[in-house]
């Protein structure tokens, strides 16, 4: 934050682990004399926090040791219900794998979501891995756009600007994010369809030492509303504006128009 003025006013208290597994003769794989079909996960662990922020689905792969005819047994999970597990999985006749497919679909990109898939049978036995736990996390694929100037509005918390700052989209989404932003986080926003923006909610990087950790979002998100204006991408001018709010735990600090005006 190289050009503000950190003057605050006090009327604010006013992330596919590619899960490379080798399926060939997988039902070798299990030595076992009980008289089980020996169905087990291919690992113990699964964590993925790369995933793209495109990716909407995560195969999983099972195996068994005896593939004689079809077979289909019970899962259960405690992962989060965000992430569409199956109920069961099924082996064709002959088949010494099956793959499950999860959705991923309703993943908030940043948010790091765990818990474990089990296999709910008797056609485990003591060598199966018959739970996997996983972590799974979405990010974002940056391309750099251009650099641009932030000016802040007085009205809200800081004064002055910031030159020079770059500013990314992400690769396949509306999604674009200002590099060193403020005290030096990312400032990342939305541009919709009808061309107007709206800002995330987000740290700005500061924390008062009265009030604790400071924040951006947009107006009519912090308010549940829209009846406030929006912010927009003006094409003639290279300019994005943003209807902002900073806020603490207490309450807002101000609220106002800011911009960020393409090189």
């Amino acid at each position: 934050m190289k050009n503000i003025f950190k003057s605050i006013f006090v009327l604010g208290a006013a992330a596919a682990l590619a899960v490379s597994c080798n399926v060939d003769n997988i039902g070798t794989t299990f030595e076992n004399s009980e008289n089980n079909a020996g169905v087990s996960f291919l690992q113990s662990t699964i964590s993925n926090t790369e995933i793209s922020a495109t990716q909407t689905s995560f195969d999983i792969t099972l195996g068994r040791r005896n593939s004689d005819g079809s077979l289909t047994v019970s899962l259960e999970s405690s992962l989060p219900s965000t992430i569409g597990v199956p109920s069961s999985v099924t082996f064709a006749a002959g088949e010494a794998s099956a793959t499950i497919t999860l959705d991923l679909s309703a993943m908030v990109v940043g948010t790091a979501y765990k818990g474990s898939i089990a296999i709910v049978s008797d056609e485990t036995d003591d060598l199966s891995k018959s739970e996997v736990n996983c972590v799974f996390q979405k990010a974002y694929t940056w391309e750099q756009i251009g650099t641009g100037t932030y000016t802040y509005n007085p009205d809200c918390l800081f004064s002055g600007s910031d030159p020079g700052l770059p500013i990314y989209k992400a690769v396949g989404l509306p999604v674009y994010k200002i590099a060193n932003w403020c005290y030096g986080v990312d400032f990342l926003f939305t541009l919709n369809s009808d061309n107007t923006t709206t800002v995330h909610d987000q740290y700005i990087g500061y924390t008062h030492s009265t009030y604790g950790k400071i924040y951006i979002d947009d107006v009519n998100d912090y308010a549940g509303s829209t009846a406030f204006p929006s912010g927009e991408w003006d094409s003639s001018s290279k300019t994005y504006t943003f209807y902002v709010i900073y806020y603490d735990a207490t309450g807002p600090w101000g609220y106002g128009f800011e911009s960020f005006e393409m090189d």
